[in-house]
């Protein structure tokens, strides 16, 4: 509540009596991340939200902070690893699939970051995004007959797609 009301000081003080009674609460370390979080203490954060992680079961929630709290910061390994985590408790959650894709992708781990974008197309089959970053790196890779299969089954689907009508004979070198 305080919180909310724009009372971060005494939301931090209540949080911080709470923790100082050895609370054991995962929502307790959870919350406290989020203040630090929403107030750029992202060290703060994740010292919080690795807290609340050793308490109780795994949390999508908390995983998926600390991830977002890493990429802040700019530790996009140290990323990868908790949105893993966030995929073994929710293997389907789109968005998580979407980071990991274009982290893979970004470092280099061109087979990893392949699965994750044929898992997103297997759950949203026109999702443009996923399947032009799929081309995108068949492409970087010299793998234009995958490229071209893609682009093709996606217009089975869409022929009313002028973009990657146009692009088709692009693929065939």
């Amino acid at each position: 509540l305080y919180w909310h009301t724009n009372r971060k000081e005494e939301a931090h003080k209540l949080f911080d009596r709470a923790l100082k009674e050895k609370v054991t609460m995962q929502s307790a370390f959870s919350n406290k991340g989020n203040i630090f979080f929403l107030t750029d203490n992202i060290k703060a954060a994740i010292k919080a939200y690795k807290k609340a992680d050793k308490i109780g079961k795994k949390s999508e929630i908390t995983l998926y902070n600390l991830a977002l709290a890493f990429l802040t910061i700019g530790k996009q390994k140290s990323a990868m690893k908790y949105l893993d985590e966030v995929l073994l408790l929710s293997p389907d959650r789109l968005e998580v699939l979407i980071m990991q894709a274009q982290l893979s992708s970004e470092n280099k781990l061109f087979e990893k970051a392949e699965l994750f974008y044929r898992k997103i197309l297997e759950l949203s089959p026109g999702h443009r995004k996923a399947m032009k970053q799929l081309i995108t790196l068949f492409e970087k890779q010299g793998r234009f007959k995958e490229a071209i299969q893609i682009v093709e089954s996606y217009l089975s689907d869409f022929p009313q797609d002028r973009e990657y009508t146009l692009r088709l004979p692009d693929l065939y070198r």
